[in-house]
């Protein structure tokens, strides 16, 4: 008598390199729907455009951001990603120098936070001038205590880019990312 087995499924329709091809298509496309969902949702790839956090974060330098934030995790000097208060579409790098409750007051290029000098090795300096608050607050910022839900966020390069100095203080709801690792 002649046994015949019918080919129910794709799979045992293809030859044997059919069936390797064919897996490994679907490998692939699932692959890449993991890697577009990881990419679009739990991480974002972010490229630095320019020198705001020079020398720490070099122009053209890939960092991987996360969306998952929760105020315990914002501590001092951890870098963040905020939009402009005024605006979703624009938003700047950054690292927290102060929390709510905090004062804040920088004069000639020092940073104070609660009536203490706060001195850190990485940050940048390329200009000796030293401007007013009439004309900037760049290197002058009068003294402001931070309201609850409000960060003061600083760029590394601090003659060289616009952050909380200009902005005032970001509101935890703007703050959009936090660097993963150091």
């Amino acid at each position: 008598m002649y046994n015949y087995k019918r080919k129910t499924t794709l799979s045992d329709r293809l030859p044997v390199f059919g069936k390797i091809i064919f897996r490994l298509g679907i490998i692939l496309i699932v692959g890449s729907l993991l890697a577009f969902i990881t990419r679009s949702f739990l991480l974002f790839p972010h490229r630095f455009t320019d020198s705001s956090m020079a020398p720490t974060i070099k122009k053209g330098e890939l960092i991987f951001l996360s969306p998952f934030i929760r105020e315990s995790l914002l501590g001092y000097e951890k870098m963040v990603f905020a939009n402009l208060p005024e605006s979703s579409a624009l938003s700047f790098a950054g690292r927290i120098y102060g929390r709510p409750g905090d004062k804040i007051s920088i004069i000639n290029k020092k940073f104070y936070r609660n009536d203490q000098l706060i001195s850190n090795k990485i940050v940048n300096f390329s200009d000796s001038r030293i401007f007013d608050t009439s004309f900037s607050n760049r290197d002058n910022f009068d003294e402001i205590v931070l309201d609850k839900d409000k960060y003061f966020i600083l760029c590394d390069n601090r003659d060289q880019c616009m952050d909380s100095r200009e902005y005032g203080p970001i509101p935890f709801s703007k703050i959009i990312g936090i660097k993963l690792g150091k």
